[in-house]
């Protein structure tokens, strides 16, 4: 098995670029579509934009929306980039807030059948949490297998939003959200022996 760092380093590699997107199921097919159409990622290519959440794990469900993860550090350009291309969008808001001591700036609108939500703090989105969750989250699914991904998405169906879906399913207790992250680090060894353990393998 890989090392941690290799491990992540594959993962990230992956996320990084939509290619994926373009031969996967069919939704993420039509994710792919929608993200060339709006020309996203080269409108934000100086915020070094990645796609997080659900579709990139395909565990999506029919209210998933499209999570583009931004770095920016100087939110009043950044925005002004968002409102030339994209305030004539249907159901448009944008708003400032501080998360974990950062000022971010969320961005939402409907394209098509396609809600997109641009989310920007001042961190390497290495560092982001959104990134990090999906990244701890793809090495699980991939220990879990497909009966794993079919019981995250049934309880997302359920009502459950992602980070309590995994927590509910590997018996994590605590806030599902904090938990995730300390799997972070953790080696293919552990996350697959904790997952034994679990009796879900």
């Amino acid at each position: 098995m890989m090392n941690t760092s290799e491990a992540i380093l594959r993962i990230e590699r992956i996320f990084r670029q939509t290619a994926y997107l373009a031969s996967g199921n069919a939704r993420q097919r039509s994710a792919y579509q929608v993200l060339q159409h709006l020309d996203l990622f080269s409108v934000l290519s100086a915020y070094d934009p990645v796609l997080a959440g659900t579709i990139p794990l395909d565990i999506d469900i029919g209210s998933s929306d499209l999570d583009i993860l931004c770095e920016v550090h100087d939110p009043d350009t950044f925005e002004a980039i968002l409102i030339e291309h994209y305030s004539h969008m249907t159901d448009w808001m944008l708003n400032r807030c501080e998360v974990d001591g950062l000022m971010c700036t969320v961005v939402r609108w409907m394209y098509e059948e396609w809600e997109i939500e641009v989310f920007a703090q001042p961190r390497a989105v290495e560092q982001q949490n959104g990134f990090r969750h999906m990244v701890v989250e793809q090495r699980l699914l991939e220990h879990l297998g497909d009966q794993g991904r079919q019981q995250i998405r049934l309880r997302k169906q359920q009502g459950m939003k992602t980070e309590p879906a995994f927590a509910d399913y590997l018996s994590i207790a605590g806030d599902p959200y904090k938990e995730l992250l300390l799997l972070y680090e953790w080696s293919d060894e552990q996350l697959q022996q904790f997952i034994i353990q679990a009796n879900l393998t």
